[in-house]
């Protein structure tokens, strides 16, 4: 169910790692792990991430993380030049360049150049991101493909606690296409006024 090109899941802290690989997996798949848990600093992934969804599942890829739970800790210096597909399926897609889904955690100084594309929530740096979660000097470069719920940096910011988020200096210099809940930044956000606190900092597009 876990898949990555260097561990399916893994826990605690990890640093300095470099992975070239061609990835695929059904689940939660991941350039380096389909499955992580607390932070990671100066990880670089070049290659291709594949998720191909089996029946009733709810898929996440992402270059560096197929699902990542921070557990309220930064994550920098995250590096990915790869394509990253999440093949069409019958539920959910979760696909990101960094990123397939992220809670409770910073990511800074990080980039992605490469190409994104499935079919809902799909974005340059994190398909979908929950509670608690925030951005600092992050850049994507490329393109993001998908239908619902497309963005340069997030695909969907799902905010479920009172936590005042934030996109601070984030640069989405990427192609972004998509046919419901598009934008150069974020596709699209959830919850109300008292849930998503979301602040946007020098934030820049392309769309």
């Amino acid at each position: 169910n876990q898949t990555g090109g260097l561990g399916g899941e893994m826990r605690g802290s990890l640093y300095r790692v470099y992975v070239a690989a061609d990835v695929y997996g059904w689940y939660k798949v991941g350039g380096v792990a389909g499955q992580k848990d607390n932070g990671a600093t100066d990880i670089t992934f070049v290659g291709t991430v594949v998720s191909e969804p089996q029946s009733g599942s709810e898929y996440r890829a992402g270059g560096i993380f197929g699902d990542f739970n921070g557990n309220s800790g930064t994550s920098s210096n995250l590096v990915v030049n790869a394509t990253i597909t999440a093949i069409f399926g019958p539920t959910y897609n979760r696909a990101g360049g960094l990123i397939g889904s992220l809670k409770d955690q910073t990511i800074k100084d990080s980039s992605f150049t490469g190409t994104v594309s499935c079919a809902k929530q799909c974005g340059g740096i994190a398909g979908v991101v929950d509670s608690n979660s925030n951005f600092d000097n992050v850049s994507t470069s490329g393109t993001v493909t998908g239908l619902n719920g497309t963005g340069g940096i997030v695909g969907l910011y799902n905010s479920g606690t009172a936590v005042a988020e934030y996109l601070n200096n984030v640069n989405n210099q990427a192609n972004i296409t998509g046919t419901d809940s598009v934008g150069g930044l974020i596709g699209k956000g959830t919850g109300n006024s008292d849930t998503l606190l979301l602040t946007i900092k020098g934030g820049s597009r392309n769309s």
